[in-house]
């Protein structure tokens, strides 16, 4: 069988000397095409807006800047927010797949990383320049490391899912084998999710307001 460039493929025994083959997919095919089209679409987005979002809204200015520099943050309680608003979305993409809207959930949470991730570069690199780009790496760092594998694997699931349940298609669709892949993919996102989750709210902080405070 032909390998995709987005499959990765492991072996998991089961019993002595008997092993099977599980997939990992990382996104779709149309993952990569869905998140550069958000992406170009956000910093279009900016550079025609730039008066409203940046002059009268004051998207990413000096002051915002300012205010993390020198924030005051409980680790323990930023980390309960974050991880509330990342398992949010990831319970809310898991229940959209299972539905008639699983396709089209998959491709608007693309794109909408893309729009974002445009947005959020676009803006910070015209105010700042190259210091702004380099505070975008920083700022994402290092719980990017962990949210964008959670993100392919649990959209190359949905997508997955969406197909087993809703067309059929697929050599294990229905079968026993695909249901415990599934299940274990998701553990692995949600673990994914809790490690990013922790890095953002006691690592990234520091890292930040270091940054910032020789910005």
């Amino acid at each position: 069988m032909k390998r995709t460039p987005y499959v990765s493929e492991s072996f998991v025994q089961l019993g002595t000397g008997t092993f099977r083959k599980s997939r990992l997919q990382f996104g779709t095919q149309n993952t990569a095409g869905v998140f550069c089209f958000g992406f170009v679409f956000g910093m279009l987005l900016v550079n025609l807006m730039k008066n409203v979002l940046l002059d009268e809204m004051g998207l990413l200015d000096e002051q915002a800047l300012f205010r993390l520099k020198y924030m005051s943050l409980n680790n323990s309680t930023f980390f309960f927010y974050v991880f509330r608003k990342r398992i949010l979305l990831v319970l809310g993409l898991i229940i959209l797949t299972t539905t008639y809207l699983g396709k089209a959930a998959c491709t608007a949470a693309t794109a909408w990383g893309g729009i974002t991730l445009g947005v959020f570069l676009t803006t910070l690199t015209l105010r700042y320049g190259l210091k702004g780009q380099v505070l975008a790496v920083v700022w994402l760092f290092p719980q990017f490391l962990l949210y964008a594998p959670a993100f392919l694997l649990l959209v190359g699931w949905g997508e997955q899912l969406y197909r087993t349940i809703y067309r059929g298609v697929g050599e294990e669709a229905g079968s026993n084998r695909l249901a415990s892949v599934n299940h274990g993919v998701l553990v692995l996102v949600v673990a994914l999710v809790v490690g990013g989750c922790l890095m953002e709210a006691y690592l990234n902080p520091g890292i930040l307001t270091g940054y910032l405070r020789n910005f």
